[in-house]
Parts: C-alpha cells; structure tokens; sequence
C-alpha cells in the first residue's frame, strides 16, 4: 500500500496490479483507492496477466485519446467509443477494427452497429466544422469524410507518437 502511495506522485501514474494472500474486500477497495488497476488474490493466474496488463496499460491511451477528440470538438458516445478503439488500434496495423469495437462496445455496453454509427456521427460533425486540431491530425481537410477506420487509425498514430 506504502508503494500505490509514493506512486501517486508519479505522472504518468504507472498501471499497478495489487497481489496477495488476503482475499478482503476493506483491503480492496482501499488498494484500487489508492491507484491500484486491479487486486488479485494468490495464486494468480498467470496466463490471464498479459491481457489483464494490456486492458489496464490502455487506461492511459483512452484518456489521452479522449483529451485529443475533445481537442477537436468531439462530444458524446462517440468520442468515448472512438477513444477506446484507438487504444486497442495503438497495437499496430495488423489489429482488425472489429477487435477495436470489441473494447468499445465493453466499455459502453452497447452493440458494433451503435459503436460504428457514433463514430460515423462524431466523426461527421468533425468534418463538417474542419477544426484546425482536426485538419492537423488528417494532414489537411479531406474532400470527403474519412472512413472511421482511417480517422482512427490516424489518432491511435498520434497516440503511439506520444
């Protein structure tokens, strides 16, 4: 607990995951109080760590990508949609978008068509009101709108590059 307190000083606040004997919730909520990504009673299942880490390590990149959206002039589930896709898209070019949705449509509980239609809608409104974070993002204004694919790949690169 004496680390998740010093670690709070930190910025970026590194992602954190709490291991131990004692299975207790007062003992959970005060580790994930104090900045713990997760809490994991021994023994741990070490097969399940690497997507664990990767799911908490994207926490960062979703703020982040929100900060940038928001930049823009991005609201609503669009914006939280897109954010958390292009963290999953920051991987690399060979992740599918359909996995990108996937950590999207966790997140909002919701459906690919409903992720897919609020992006499509946010990034709309973005072209329509050409920006200058956005322009910049894009390299210039498009003639047509982006497919969401490209809109996001571009911000999960702007990500990457931070």
């Amino acid at each position: 607990l004496d680390v998740l307190r010093a670690l709070a000083a930190l910025r970026p606040r590194p992602v954190a995951v709490v291991t131990s004997p004692i299975r207790s919730p007062a003992l959970e909520r005060l580790a994930l109080r104090l900045g713990a990504g997760y809490y994991a009673v021994k023994p741990v299942n070490y097969a399940a760590l690497p997507e664990l880490l990767r799911a908490l390590c994207r926490g960062p990149l979703v703020e982040a990508a929100m900060a940038r959206l928001e930049d823009m002039g991005a609201a609503g589930r669009g914006l939280e949609a897109a954010a958390h896709a292009a963290a999953v898209l920051t991987d690399g070019a060979s992740v599918p978008l359909k996995e990108a949705y996937a950590a999207a449509m966790a997140a909002q509980n919701t459906s690919y068509a409903c992720v897919e239609k609020n992006i499509r809608a946010m990034v709309d409104r973005l072209h329509r009101a050409a920006g200058e974070p956005y322009r910049a993002m894009l390299g210039g204004l498009p003639p047509a709108r982006p497919a969401n694919e490209t809109f996001l790949r571009r911000l999960a690169e702007e990500l990457s590059e931070m």
